[in-house]
């Protein structure tokens, strides 16, 4: 019997600073024919078609997203949004995510998504916060292996929060974690026997958060890493 193998990668909440290195990761993966799959929720594909639709509607009402315009136009925004939300086929989906955390959500979602996809074993790599919503769902049967760039320990402009870093220590699943010592969510070392499983591996980079422009050497000992980590997990 032939085991179908996938990995699935997913990026960080902030979708606007795009690292060049995991288009790279991507390609390295698929050469070795592994099938790859970018993490998106039902949801979140909707949500920016209604964006899409918004900006046909008036220009003007979707882009007031932020406190530099006028109050009314962003309650304009967000009552015709939520017209559009409601009429929508994902619906639920949103009510689901009202009344639940970002970190719960994005974790329910991913495991929605692998599941659906027709794989026997996933890899999950993810970047910032996708490496929580990645390790959260590590007890899937479906998961082998997690590997974590930058995995956002504390917020550098926050105190520390438990739903980051609290089931870190129950992962039994092979874990790789990436880090840049120039990383403003703190460093895999200092975070202690305490927060990371036994079997946690550590690769430190000269790079902060965004691990964009790796130079050569950088990017190949992240390969390495990231390639006998998942071959290794499949034993």
């Amino acid at each position: 019997m032939t085991i179908r193998v996938g990995v699935v990668l997913i990026g960080r909440s902030n979708s606007e600073r795009r690292s060049n290195t995991f288009p790279k990761i991507v390609r390295c993966l698929e050469g070795q024919g592994f099938p790859v799959f970018s993490f998106k929720s039902d949801r979140s594909k909707y949500s920016e078609k209604i964006n899409l639709r918004l900006m046909e509607i008036s220009p003007k009402i979707a882009a007031s997203i932020d406190g530099s315009h006028p109050p009314y136009l962003r309650a304009m925004r967000f009552c015709v949004k939520g017209a559009l939300v409601v009429a929508g086929k994902q619906r639920w989906s949103f009510i689901r995510a009202a009344f639940s955390t970002p970190s719960a959500t994005a974790a329910q979602e991913l495991e929605i998504f692998i599941e659906a996809l027709p794989f026997d074993h996933i890899h999950l790599v993810g970047h910032s916060a996708g490496g929580i919503a990645a390790t959260r769902i590590s007890k899937n049967p479906k998961v082998r292996s997690v590997s974590c760039f930058g995995y956002p320990f504390k917020h550098p402009q926050r105190p520390a929060e438990d739903y980051r870093t609290k089931h870190l220590s129950s992962i039994s699943k092979p874990l790789l974690i990436i880090q840049g010592i120039s990383d403003e969510y703190g460093a895999a070392d200092d975070q202690g026997d305490a927060m990371l499983p036994s079997q946690c591996k550590i690769i430190t980079l000269d790079c902060d958060h965004d691990y964009s422009d790796l130079n050569e050497l950088d990017f190949d000992k992240v390969w390495m890493a990231l390639s006998h980590h998942i071959a290794a997990s499949e034993g």
